[in-house]
């Protein structure tokens, strides 16, 4: 019969650390142990397989299936291909950190159904980011930066399938609106930094990019990514789909967040006076370490940025509108940005 052979030390008569031997086995722990009062009271009830599951959190999930992940002893394995690096990584500490690990195994599972082995084995960097948590569904979530009016703040011609445009062509961000456009008219090369297609990112990342505009959260199923351009150490994504979840708030600092956990408190959706389903747009919000804008033809220039942020303050101040004699993506983004502004002001 086997026995739970231990020796305790004490501070003030608590226990704080354990080391046992079970069945020839040595296993050790202390009071910062997720499972420490389970351990505690194994060995209170001489309990060695609880006691084991308790200590050894990886060995409670031998042979663990979800989808075609499953978890085999130290390894993590789907089909028949053994992973390695971030993502097994991610799934050992939800369970050192005793987070359910069902939704990073749905995570992964969803990862491979990606068409492209690039973007999965892009993905992994890009989720080395911090306050990108999994979702209980096994998506994630990114953020993603606006105008005030929760419009992108670039347009172009990709085809959507899912979401609305105003005339100018611009992509309504609302809580709750669904954005999708069709896998092949997003640029898959990561080399190309600055390039088409639906574009999420990190804090920072989405912070730059909105300068005075809006801040949003949204999820993303791994499954949908095309590429990590190779620009601002990996730190935006280009998509083919993505749910915008709630107005950002405070930054998710947790690695794991209930799909749940969000504001429902969707924006009205505008009335839109195009309703030409072949005039669809693109959200060409590529912003790098060099460039702020993408001009339709998918050339980058500073000169939109720098327009629409001047054009903003001007609009908000209530200055009087001046077609500054620059460039004409400079005053493409004057115009809008003094739009933004008046609007902003107006509410």
């Amino acid at each position: 019969m086997k026995n739970i052979n231990s020796i305790f030390a004490f501070s003030n008569k608590v226990p704080t650390s354990i080391t046992a031997i079970v069945d020839n086995k040595q296993y050790t722990a202390d009071s910062s142990h997720p499972n420490w009062q389970a351990v505690l009271d194994a060995v209170r009830n001489d309990s060695v397989s609880d006691f084991v599951n308790a200590i050894d959190i990886r060995s409670a999930f031998q042979n663990y299936v979800v989808g075609q992940v499953r978890i085999v002893g130290n390894e993590v394995w789907h089909g028949y291909t053994r992973l390695g690096g971030v993502v097994v990584d991610r799934i050992f500490d939800f369970m050192s950190n005793n987070l359910p690990v069902q939704p990073i195994m749905l995570f992964v599972d969803k990862l491979f159904q990606n068409p492209s082995s690039r973007a999965v084995n892009e993905l992994y960097k890009f989720l080395e980011h911090k306050n990108l948590p999994i979702t209980s569904n096994g998506n994630f979530r990114a953020y993603k930066g606006l105008q005030p009016d929760f419009y992108s703040i670039t347009a172009g011609n990709l085809s959507l399938i899912s979401g609305q445009t105003n005339e100018s062509g611009h992509i309504f961000n609302g809580v709750n609106e669904v954005i999708e456009c069709i896998r092949h008219q997003v640029n898959d090369n990561k080399d190309e930094t600055c390039s088409y297609g639906l574009h999420a990112g990190s804090l920072e990342y989405a912070k730059n990019f909105a300068g005075n505009g809006k801040l949003v959260i949204v999820e993303i199923n791994p499954a949908d990514v095309v590429s990590i351009p190779s620009d601002c150490n990996c730190e935006k994504l280009r998509t083919c789909k993505y749910k915008v979840v709630e107005e950002y708030v405070a930054p998710l600092d947790s690695v794991y967040i209930p799909t749940e956990s969000f504001n429902n408190n969707p924006l009205p959706t505008p009335d839109l006076t195009n309703d030409d389903d072949d005039n669809c747009s693109e959200d060409d919000n590529c912003i790098d370490c060099e460039c702020d804008c993408e001009t339709d033809d998918g050339e980058c220039d500073d000169s939109y940025r720098n327009g629409y942020d001047n054009g903003w303050n001007d609009g908000e101040s209530g200055r009087h509108y001046d077609d500054a004699s620059e460039s004409e993506d400079y005053r493409r983004g004057y115009k809008e940005g003094y739009g933004a502004g008046v609007n902003n002001q107006d509410e």
